[in-house]
């Protein structure tokens, strides 16, 4: 398996007025160890995500999160873990 990709944005709530504010990116990375091919692919994208100037974003920080696919048992607990959350747009 190659390692995957998934744009993902985490949000804090603003407990005063209850808004949830952007403020951060995090882009998830799942792959597995066991496959060398597929942990270098992570490793090259979360050196590629760390080289992004923040204005990519609109001055977002941009964090990688390793989402190890051999030792997860359930993917979705691993992505609440990282507190990668994701949207899915329809059309």
């Amino acid at each position: 398996m190659v390692a995957g990709l998934a744009l993902l944005a985490t949000t804090g709530a603003c407990a005063a007025q209850e808004i949830a504010l952007l403020v951060a990116v995090h882009i998830g990375i799942a792959y597995q160890r066991g496959f060398h091919a597929s942990a270098d692919v992570a490793d090259d994208t979360a050196a590629l995500l760390a080289h992004l100037p923040e204005s990519f974003f609109n001055g977002f920080p941009i964090r990688a999160v390793p989402i190890e696919l051999d030792d997860t048992p359930d993917l979705a607990a691993a992505v609440l873990q990282g507190h990668v959350m994701h949207s899915i747009s329809r059309r």
